[in-house]
Parts: C-alpha cells; structure tokens; sequence
C-alpha cells in the first residue's frame, strides 16, 4: 500500500481546483509581481482555524447527516465482518483441515482474488452504470449506490456458505469460495460509498470520506475482539450465520438510501 501510494503521488496529476488555481495565482504573482493576485477558491482564515474546522467537521458529519452515518456505519460493519474472519482463520484451518503455517498463507487468496474481481468490475463498470441510469436526465450522487445492494447480498451469501462448510468439514476450497464472495461484496461496498461520498460533498469530500475511514476503522478493530468467543460459543455455522443476518438486515437500509437519499442530502446541516 505505502508503494502505491508513492506511485499515486508521483504519477497521478492533481485535480483538486483550489489547488490548481492556488498554484496558478502563485505563478501569477511571481510573474507579474502582484501580491494582491490569489485564488478565490484558497481560504482566508488563519491556519489554526482551518486545522480546527479541518478535524471539526467529520464529526458535524457524522453528527448531522444521517446518510453519512448509515453507510459509515455499513462500512464499519462490513469491515468488521472482514477482520473477524482475519483473525480466526489461522486457527479454524490449522485445528480443521490440518493446513501448516505456509498453507494457511494461501487461504487469504479467496479475499484478494475478490477484493481484484469487484475492484475491477466495478471499476469498468461503475461510470457506465451512472450515466445508464441518468440517461439525458441529470447525473445525481445517488446514482452511485445500486452497486450497494447487489455487495450487500453476496457478504452474507458468502458468510453462510463460509460458516456451515467449515462446519461440516467440506474441502476447505469450498468455504475459500465464501470468503471470495464476501471479497467480492466488501469491495463493491467500500467503493460504492466512497464514490458517492466524493460526489456528494464534492469540496467537503475529504470530510466526508475520513468520517467514513475513522468509524470503519473502529468496526474493524473492535469486532474482532468478539469473533472468537462467537465462534466457541455457536460454532462456525451459527457465528457466521449470525454475521450473516446482521449483513441481511442492511439491505433493505441500502435500498431505501438509494430512493431517498437525495431527501436526506440535501436536508444535511453540514
């Protein structure tokens, strides 16, 4: 991730406007030797204030827009799903199927290849997916949600068939098949919500998308810490059937964000 990042820095062009402008104002001002020439995009309050509104504001957030709320907590939820599943896998397929500590590596490959399939798909797919459902009407942030739904239904689909094949001792490839699917469903999620984050609050984006990170981040952390109890007291079939049914208990949320969420942007008091 750190070498993508560096990639990203190096290789990308920037697109942020204030940006831009604040650079062209600078050359301006140098070439011409005005100091009054500047973006009007470039904010005016003193750097304190800024960094207070800067930490401030993902909080209004999360705080006062329930859309941001309702998919972080989605987000977080499916994070959470992902690291509990992390955490006990070693375990549950050494004490299992006998795997030693160099096939467990392999196991993980079930999450990449479909975390790579939805990031892929979704990525081809995603802007076509907008303007299809646009037509020569106007291009709306919710637009970027439906690929929601159909994530929202593969991660319990996957936890299920993950969950009672484990239990039964089924060939371990097959409970590799649910963590794909739940690869998969997690990717199509992550992205989906991010997508529309930055399209709905456009210059508030890094706001709205590091509230999302921060109680994402938390549901990741703190679920886990439940994950093994879960599974000594139900066992693998229940304790991921139970994951399941929270995962099931999103749809419905996500679909009535996708045809109501334009009311709840717009009566957002961020």
């Amino acid at each position: 991730m750190g070498a993508i990042y560096i990639a990203t820095l190096l290789l990308l062009r920037e697109t942020h406007a204030p940006t831009l402008l604040g650079r062209k104002a600078r050359r301006l001002r140098k070439k011409y030797g005005n100091p009054e020439i500047s973006s009007v995009l470039v904010s005016k309050k003193p750097p304190r204030a800024t960094f207070l509104n800067a930490i401030i504001r993902p909080t209004r957030l999360l705080v006062y827009s329930p859309i941001v709320l309702t998919l972080s907590i989605c987000a977080a939820v499916n994070y959470g799903f992902i690291y509990i599943i992390f955490t006990t896998m070693t375990s549950t397929f050494m004490s299992r199927y006998g795997l030693s500590k160099g096939e467990i590596g392999l196991t993980y490959l079930g999450f990449g290849i479909g975390n790579i399939v939805g990031n892929v798909t979704l990525g081809a797919l995603s802007d076509k997916l907008v303007k299809a459902i646009a037509g020569k009407g106007e291009m709306k942030p919710e637009y970027r949600l439906p690929p929601l739904i159909p994530g929202s239904f593969l991660v319990p689909v996957g936890l299920f068939l993950y969950g009672w094949t484990l239990q039964y001792n089924v060939h371990f490839m097959v409970p590799l098949v649910g963590t794909f699917l739940v690869g998969v469903g997690t990717i199509l999620i992550f992205m989906s919500i991010n997508s529309y984050l930055v399209d709905a609050f456009t210059e508030h984006a890094a706001s709205a998308v590091a509230a999302s990170t921060v109680l994402r981040s938390l549901g990741g952390g703190l679920l886990p810490l439940c994950g093994g109890k879960l599974y000594e007291a139900v066992g693998d079939g229940w304790g991921n059937s139970i994951l399941g049914f929270i995962g099931v208990a999103f749809i419905p949320a996500v679909w009535l964000l996708y045809k109501f969420g334009e009311r709840l942007r717009l009566k957002s008091r961020v």
